[in-house]
């Protein structure tokens, strides 16, 4: 997992390259969906949000989303597609919280374009393909 800023245009903002200029994003290996953080952020999470802003200046606006792996999403969806009526070509928006004990994700709360849909699953173990 990467965090990164995600202006209101959609265009990513990492350290890499020239401060100002948006960064590319390697979709081959990384998955097209982003995650808006809406909770609390790690120290170290924060502390790389700040070294972007700093990078590229402090009018940089922009919301905080995190970038995974394809593999990643790849089990999430499937899983998501298992779990739920969740069809990958007509739903647009899927929402969700986590728990995670003993190393176990455990995906609750999930809506899929607004509607809530009931229980919850288990992430199936990946490795650890998320730095």
């Amino acid at each position: 997992m990467r965090s990164v800023l995600m202006s209101e245009d959609g265009r990513l903002f990492n350290t890499n390259g020239r401060p100002g200029a948006h960064s590319q994003v390697d979709m081959d290996q990384t998955s097209g969906f982003v995650r808006q953080v809406s909770g609390k952020m790690t120290a170290a999470e924060r502390a790389v949000i700040a070294r972007i802003r700093a990078h590229h200046g402090d009018q940089l606006s922009g919301v905080v989303v995190r970038l995974f792996p394809r593999s990643v999403d790849a089990g999430l969806l499937r899983d998501l597609h298992a779990f739920g009526s969740f069809d990958y070509d007509h739903d647009r928006s899927i929402t969700a919280a986590y728990t995670i004990n003993a190393g176990h994700v455990r995906i609750v709360d999930v809506r899929i374009d607004g509607k809530r849909v009931s229980g919850g699953f288990e992430l199936e173990r990946i490795g650890r393909v998320c730095r």
